[in-house]
This record gives structure tokens, sequence and C-alpha cells, in this order.
């Protein structure tokens, strides 16, 4: 018996799915098509519903697999970043002044960022640490232009020689990248290297930021205790 010829055209096919939008989903054959027409095709023309089912659950599950991987790989970075901040709050509770712990507290800048200058800038300067050449009064007016960013984020990356200049004022060292976060007492922590590469715009920055937090809770126990 000879199949009926169709004057159907490919607009006509295209205006019927338009008009039916999610009609393909309850056609497996044709789904097979669409998403994969390179193996939902058998050789002979037609398409195995296991076959597409069995790929369907295939590509899920690698997509599972992809996100399980990132999140155990989050957690694992996660945990270290809290045990490397425990041991510096360890280390930094026994400091019994503040000499004692500007020392510790420049070493472990050294250790965990390779810093080649570091400076805070105080909102309220303790007297016992004016002699300080790392320890500096906040200039409000020369660091004005980092009011203008979220202070509960850090800043990484290569600035002016003359942002540096007023980041680093007391350093000898050649800073070509730097990392600035603000403290919550007032003032900020910056951390700088002679590689223009350490410090990038798109580095995580949680571990830095807890740092400060850390470094200006000490700061004001080591002051009530004196």
């Amino acid at each position: 018996m000879n199949k009926p010829e169709t004057d159907l055209t490919e607009q006509d096919i295209l205006s019927w799915f338009k008009a039916h939008p999610d009609a393909w989903q309850n056609m497996p054959e044709l789904r097979a098509v669409i998403e994969n027409p390179e193996r939902g095709i058998r050789d002979d023309g037609a398409t195995s519903l296991a076959d597409f089912q069995i790929r369907r659950l295939r590509k899920e599950n690698a997509k599972l697999q992809t996100q399980l991987e990132s999140l155990l790989s989050i957690a694992q970075t996660n945990e270290q970043l809290m045990r490397r901040l425990h041991s510096v709050s360890l280390e930094w509770a026994c400091t019994p002044s503040f000499d004692e712990f500007v020392r510790q507290f420049k070493h472990r800048l050294q250790e965990e960022f390779g810093a080649d200058a570091v400076c805070l800038h105080l909102e309220a300067m303790p007297p016992d640490l004016t002699g300080h050449k790392d320890m500096v009064a906040l200039d409000t007016q020369a660091l004005n232009w980092l009011d203008g960013h979220p202070p509960q984020h850090a800043q990484c990356g290569r600035f002016t020689q003359s942002k540096l200049n007023q980041l680093f004022p007391t350093s000898q060292a050649k800073i070509q990248s730097a990392a600035v976060v603000a403290l919550e007492t007032g003032g900020w922590l910056a951390i700088g290297s002679e590689d223009e590469a350490k410090f990038q715009p798109d580095m995580g920055t949680v571990f830095l930021e807890l740092l400060a937090n850390t470094i200006c809770h000490r700061l004001a126990q080591i002051a009530d205790d004196l």
C-alpha cells in the first residue's frame, strides 16, 4: 500500500512546534534526535527508548558527580582555612605585649602570604605601637580612595605607585602588588609583595578578612590587659 503523499513543508512543521512547544517532551524518539542527533538514531533509523533513557541518566549522574566533587573541594578548602585561622588564634592568644604581637604578626603574614611589606593603618593608635615603623596612624585623607569600596571585602591586585606609597609609607621594598582589607576597629591592613602576580583581583580573600578581624581582637585584648 502506497503511503499518502503530503505537502507539509519545513515551515509547516516549525509552525506546529511553535504552537505546541511542549509536545516534543512526550516524544522520546524525537527528544533523542534533538538532544543528541549523532547518537539518538540507530543505523536502521530507529531510536531505542531504553538507550535514550540510559544516556540521559548517565548525563545527569555525571552532572551530579561534578557538583559533588565541587562541594567536597569547597569543604576541604574551608576546613584548611579554619585550621590555619585556629593556629593563628592560638599563637597570638599568648602574646603578652604589643612588641611580641608585632613580631608574631609580621612573621605570620610573611609565612602565609610571602609578604615583603606589611602595614597597619590604625585609627586608634596604641601608644606602645608608635615606635613600630609598620604601624602608622590612619591618614584618612591619603587613603580616601579606599572608602569607595565595600569595607568587608579585601581589595587585591596591582595599584599605582602613588597608592602603594600611601599603603606602605615606611617600606623600602619595591612593592608591585598588594592586598588591603578594612579593620573592624577602624583603619586598614595592607600586605605587599614585590611579585606583581602575588595578589590578583580574583583571588580568595576570606582568610585575609578573618585574619584582619583576629588582629583587631587581639590588639584590643592586649590594650585592655596593660
